[in-house]
């Protein structure tokens, strides 16, 4: 797991209505996953879309970028709530999607 969607979960947790439950499932998460930073191909990865996006006008959040970057970087699909993402991927099926990101995460998680 991208060490910003790490990061978003804690944002997210500041926010939610019963902090102590989404600690425990956070903590649960990280027991499981690999914890992955940032590396210069990401980077790379993240000056492509940023630039792209700036370009046509159609910016979405930095995090979410960086979250982008890191899933073209290491072929994995990006399954997400946010609208935005699909300014910047691929169409797919739903299904075929949540399968290949279950399998993907397996390889960071235990």
């Amino acid at each position: 797991m991208p060490v910003i969607a790490l990061g978003e979960l804690y944002c997210g947790l500041r926010k939610c209505n019963n902090p102590e439950k989404e600690r425990l499932r956070i903590g649960d998460l990280r027991e499981r996953c690999l914890i992955v930073g940032v590396d210069e191909g990401t980077a790379i990865r993240y000056a492509e879309i940023y630039s792209d996006l700036e370009k046509k006008g159609t910016m979405i959040p930095i995090n979410d970028i960086w979250i982008a970057a890191f899933a073209m970087r290491h072929e994995m699909p990006l399954l997400a709530r946010d609208d935005h993402f699909g300014r910047y991927r691929r169409p797919r099926s739903d299904r075929a999607l949540r399968q290949q990101f279950f399998l993907s995460l397996a390889a960071f998680c235990v």
